[in-house]
């Protein structure tokens, strides 16, 4: 990275299966071929809203607190401690 965070716009990713339960179908989790489609999370969204759609971990503990696989809480927080001042749109 070149340059100051806080002239930076940074996005997250997750592999996490999340999708926003009222506007979103959920990723296909039978499929042997798995279910490579994407959803965009906008930075705004809240935990309640989320689902989860993967089969391939406990989600208990992501259910609890989805920053285990989405930090865009932390993220935000963190950027106040270090000058990072822009999330993309969606994340």
């Amino acid at each position: 990275m070149k340059g100051e965070p806080s002239a930076q716009t940074f996005d997250l990713a997750t592999s996490g299966g999340l999708y926003i339960k009222e506007s979103q179908p959920p990723y296909d989790t039978v499929s042997i071929h798995g279910d490579i489609s994407f959803r965009e999370l906008p930075k705004t969204v809240r935990q309640k809203e989320l689902g989860i759609a993967h089969p391939h971990y406990d989600h208990s503990l992501a259910e609890q607190d989805i920053n285990i696989i989405f930090p865009s809480i932390i993220f935000h927080y963190k950027g106040l401690t270090t000058g990072v001042k822009k999330l993309g749109m969606t994340s």
